[in-house]
């Protein structure tokens, strides 16, 4: 059966009588909420008789009827002719006589009684009366402050009508808004928004002319003549400035001592008045928040740059003639030396006594190149006083002569200019060398230079950029005074003196508009510090050497960089087979570390022993990245030019010449001599490829471990890998080491370390790469996505390969993203309308989400993701521990293609009264529970997820339609055999609170705040739909904007068909979330 869903119509009843004996009744008019009465022959003159109109409107509504026009002959008392209108037996109104149009008049309930008598002692030549009527579900407009609010009719609907009192004007400049009363019952504007509008005034005017007066020296202003003027106490003393009825503006060494911010339960505000003695017997304004200029850094009070903070006030003030705003400067006004501005404040005068009466002076503006020289004239006629340094975001104010200024106490109050009749904000009074001295003038915080900023905080745009992204080897501190606001300031620095960043020693970055930490250039990419290799030795010590074994065959390697160790190439082919990763061990200072991929000269060939010295050398490539420290460092790759016979290098072997981790002193020889004296030898011949050293005496063989330690050679400073050890060879001249040398090996070296700078990435479940090829090369980005469509990503896509060997997010963080369920979504049309008693059957992929339950008894649940049901609690309650089988994919229950799901575990909310039947239960509170599914279910387009809902207060379906579903009862108490639903709408608070009385123990059934109440006309669920979902938007009104989202769970109810209650959803968010995060 169709239903229709949506407001009563209102109803007007009419009766009319002729004369005090004969009555005639007429007909109703058609049903309207609005329309029309008037009295007989309107507008020509009215006869004698008594005439009646009862309206009547909907419940819930109230009648408000309005006068166009009303002439009704005048009398003492409306004793002959009148118009009475009563409200069941109180009267309203008795009128006679004349009336002005739109006159109203409103009932207290959906009802009127309207009577017009007129007496045969009538002239004849009055009209009458005509009025329109509507029905209103609004309450009175609430009063507008500095403003009046005028309840009008505009012939079908209420209409009112906002005015702002001179000297103040609507926010957005229109002389008059009008705003009706909706369905709803609220008051809303032509954009159907609710809110009030506000008379504000207009900045920068006060009702009272200044004259020319001084601070320093001078008299008192007159009452209202600077209306924007605060008195700061409780801090010292200082002065603001009103700039918004919530927001003061002020010197930010008012509120901050040693940058420790002052509390604001300190502050005390005054405004309002001129005698500080008055203001201060009236409460003092409280103060919400104090926001500092992020810039202003001032700890020994010798730094007054930035000096400017807002003042945000607990309650608005209102203004008046006595508290009025000052504007702020636009971006076209001008500071122009000798134009004249106006500073006023409570601070010292010339008799060195603080002033108790508000005071003002007018001075001119001084240009910047008289302000510098002021500034560096004192500071060197006063050596030993305290000189501030002067910038471009102050100005200086005052006569060369001195004699007016603003002083002491006076800081935070306004320097102002005037233009076409307004005064704007230019200055703050900020720091100034004594008060009103010849050649000395007083400085001022530009105010100009901050507008964007105080615009940003009143408007409440607190740009948060976060904590800034760590430095791995390196740190970050803040330079401002806040943290991570908009124009907040940090600074990056590398460990020294292991590590340094390219290009500057220290790089500031700021908080910038969009939430992002940006440096000069207006980039995000902070820098990477960059390890400092060949760092000279102290008393022979290497700090780069490397123990490298391989199925317990010894040898070295030697550090080149914070994942990668240089060594021999016959280090990892012991046996002349590859090997793994997995079976290189290394330790350096007895700390293991992990290789993760091996790289061995291409052109190494072992198999040859005469060629076998020829690239020699390979690369091993850490998981981790090494911490460098003064006992590990990097060697330097060499450049690619040769080390000469002469040079000495340092080398960890030959243990016997050496001990712990002390290096050897060798010096170079010419590889020729390294040749050994027997021709029959197969052993490798050294060549170009190859260095020599002479060995230390005694010294006849190679030392198990030493293959593959590197030869570090000093040059500039800084110590270069400049040979890989292999072997000793002896000869008639002694016995020397050889090398594998390494500068024709660089642009190998290099390569390699570029080319797998970072490793394959190691990625979630269901993540995939989308590029084709990857590229592991430092800067190079991947892209990823989810391999399946019903899934999205939750995290970044893109993932760049880090100055440090990670894949690091646009963000800085290495986590990888996980791939999580799309929910809420459909790709199948549904009738709008239905019922489970009786109703609509579901299409196929209609409902994805929902999951049958046939054992313990007939119940439902709803698919959340792809490895957690929702269900209510006393469907699940006592099978904790047991499994069960769940159902899915299907609209018929015994459809061959259903998803079959096993429980893995149940999760009962701790607040539900388990073990009790449903005779014992008084109280379903708490109904409600997850399943867990024993493995991930493959999603498709039967089977998806539903959407949890967004977090909020209030009616759970929010005076929506909703869509309940399920295989319970639907006729005659037969268990439905196919999957049907219906739209249903929430009832009050006060249908829902009349519980039905427990069958058993008489007494109502419990209701709480965790629950609410459905049904329409007789479309309910019954037995078998418990643990079913009420779902919104309202089936086949859902989208990928708005998602279908589970809003409440079949819980219990009386009888089928009248209205059942539901597990308000929202109210667990929380206890659902942590439950799935825990149970991973």
């Amino acid at each position: 059966m169709s239903l229709d869903w949506g407001y009563p119509i209102g109803l007007l009843c009419v009766s009319v009588c002729v004369s005090v004996s004969v009555c005639e009744w007429v007909s109703p008019l058609p049903a309207v909420l609005y329309g029309e009465v008037k009295s007989p022959r309107y507008p020509q003159p009215y006869q004698t008789g008594v005439y009646e109109w009862n309206l009547t409107v909907p419940t819930g509504y109230r009648i408000q009827l309005t006068f166009t026009h009303l002439d009704i002959q005048p009398s003492e008392n409306c004793s002959r002719d009148s118009l009475t209108i009563t409200f069941g037996r109180e009267s309203l109104r008795n009128l006679c006589g004349h009336l002005p149009g739109n006159h109203s008049i409103s009932s207290p309930g959906n009802h009127l009684h309207v009577v017009f008598r007129t007496s045969e002692m009538s002239t004849g030549s009055h009209l009458g009366f005509n009025a329109f009527y509507v029905g209103s579900n609004c309450s009175d407009p609430a009063p507008l402050t500095n403003g009046e609010a005028k309840v009008t009719f505009d012939r079908n609907n209420q209409v009112v009508e906002y005015r702002c009192h001179k000297p103040f004007n609507l926010l957005h400049g229109t002389p008059v808004v009008h705003y009706t009363c909706s369905e709803d019952g609220k008051w809303r504007d032509h954009k159907h928004m609710d809110t009030r509008p506000e008379c504000v005034p207009e900045c920068g005017r006060p009702t009272v002319s200044l004259q020319r007066q001084r601070v320093f020296g001078g008299k008192k202003a007159p009452p209202r003549s600077v209306p924007w003027q605060v008195f700061l106490g409780g801090i010292g003393r200082g002065g603001a400035f009103v700039i918004q009825d919530q927001w003061l503006l002020t010197a930010a060494h008012n509120l901050v001592q040693s940058q420790i911010f002052c509390d604001a339960e300190d502050i005390k505000v005054y405004v309002g008045g001129n005698s500080l003695t008055e203001m201060q017997k009236k409460p003092h304004l409280k103060v919400q928040a104090v926001r500092v200029h992020p810039l202003y850094n001032n700890p020994d009070r010798q730094n007054f740059d930035h000096d400017i903070a807002l003042i945000q006030l607990k309650q608005k003030v209102t203004f008046s003639p006595s508290v009025l705003p000052l504007c702020l400067p636009s971006t076209d006004d001008e500071y122009i030396p000798e134009r004249i501005g106006m500073v006023s404040g409570f601070g010292l005068t010339e008799k060195q006594m603080l002033a108790t009466d508000l005071r003002f002076v007018k001075l001119p503006l001084v240009d910047q190149k008289t302000c510098n020289d002021f500034v560096n004239n004192a500071r060197s006629a006063r050596p030993d006083d305290a000189i501030y340094r002067y910038t471009e975001n102050m100005f200086c104010a005052g006569f060369p002569e001195g004699g007016k200024d603003s002083c002491t106490g006076d800081s935070g109050g306004a320097f102002a200019f005037k233009k076409d009749g307004r005064y704007w904000a230019a200055g703050i009074v900020s720091w100034g060398v004594g008060c009103g001295e010849p050649g000395y003038y007083g400085v001022y915080t530009r105010v100009s230079k901050y507008t964007d900023w105080i615009n940003r905080i009143m408007d409440n745009q607190f740009t948060d950029c976060g904590d800034p992204k760590p430095l791995l080897n390196g740190g970050v501190k803040f330079l401002s005074i806040t943290e991570k606001q908009y124009l907040s300031v940090i600074e990056y620095h590398c460990n020294e003196p292991y590590y340094a960043s390219q290009g500057t020693h220290r790089v500031q970055y700021t908080c910038a508009a969009d939430g992002v930490w940006r440096d000069r250039n207006n980039s995000d990419i902070i820098p990477a510090c960059i390890p400092v290799c060949g760092r000279p030795v102290k008393n022979g010590t290497v700090s780069w050497q490397i123990s490298v074994s391989v199925d317990g065959v010894k040898g070295a390697g030697a550090v080149i960089g914070d994942r990668w160790v240089l060594t021999a190439a016959s280090n990892l082919l012991p046996k002349g087979a590859a090997i793994t990763a997995q079976q290189v061990n290394l330790y350096i200072r007895k700390s293991a570390l992990q290789a993760t991929s091996l790289h061995v000269h291409p052109s190494y060939n072992k198999s040859d022993s005469l060629t076998a010295f020829n690239h020699d050398i390979a690369l091993v490539k850490l998981k981790s990245p090494i911490t460098f420290n003064a006992d590990v460092m990097p060697l330097c790759l060499p450049t690619e030019r040769s080390y000469s016979a002469g040079q000495r290098g340092l080398v960890s072997a030959f243990k016997s010449s050496s001990s712990g981790h002390h290096g050897v002193w060798l010096q170079l020889v010419d590889h020729v001599r390294c040749c050994t004296s027997d021709s029959s030898s197969r052993h490798a011949v050294p060549t170009n490829h190859t260095l020599c050293s002479k060995l230390p005496e005694g010294v006849k063989s190679l030392p198990s471990g030493d293959m593959g330690a590197a030869l570090g050679v000093e040059e500039g400073g800084r110590f270069g890998v400049a040979g890989v050890l292999l072997r000793a060879v002896a000869n008639q001249e002694g016995t020397y080491g050889v090398y594998t040398r390494v500068s024709p090996h660089h642009h190998w070296i290099s390569s390699t370390m570029q080319q797998h700078f970072c490793d394959p990435p190691e990625l979630p479940d269901l993540v995939e790469v989308v590029n084709s090829s990857i590229r592991y090369e430092h800067n190079s980005e991947i892209q990823l996505k989810c391999a399946s469509k019903y899934y999205r990503l939750e995290g970044q896509e893109t993932y760049t390969c880090a100055a440090d060997g990670l894949w690091r997010s646009g963000t800085g963080h290495s986590r990888w993203p996980k791939c999580v369920p799309e929910c809420g979504i459909t790709d199948t049309l549904s009738h709008s309308s239905g019922r489970i008693l009786g109703g609509r059957v579901a299409r196929l992929r209609a409902l994805p989400w929902h999951l049958l339950v046939r054992e313990p008894h007939r119940a439902s649940a709803s698919l959340l993701s792809d490895r957690w049901a929702l269900t209510a609690a006393s469907v699940v309650d006592g099978y904790d521990d047991q499994n069960f089988t769940l159902y899915g994919g299907i609209v018929e229950g015994q459809d061959n293609k259903r998803v079959i799901m096993v429980s893995e575990k149940v999760v009962v909310h701790p607040g539900f009264q388990k073990g009790l039947s449903n005779d014992e239960h008084t109280s379903y509170d708490n109904d409600i529970a997850l399943i867990k599914l024993s493995s991930r279910v493959r999603l498709s387009p039967a089977l998806l997820p539903v959407c949890l809902p967004e977090r909020a207060e209030g009616p759970a379906l929010e005076g929506k339609m909703g869509t309940v579903s399920g295989f319970g009862a639907w006729e005659k108490g037969r268990m439905s055999r196919k999957l049907r639903y219906a739209a249903i709408g929430e009832y009050s608070q006060e249908k829902c609170q009349k519980t039905p009385d427990h069958s058993q123990l008489k007494q109502p059934m419990a209701f709480t705040r965790n629950m609410f109440c459905a049904g329409l006309d007789g479309s309910d669920t019954c037995q078998g739909d418990s643990g079913g979902a009420l779902v919104q938007p309202m089936l086949g009104k859902g989208s990928h904007r708005e998602p279908y989202r589970v809003k409440g769970i079949v819980s219990w109810g009386p009888a089928c068909g009248s209205k059942t209650y539901y597990t308000k959803v929202q109210n667990y968010l929380d206890w659902i979330r942590e439950t799935m995060e825990k149970e991973k």
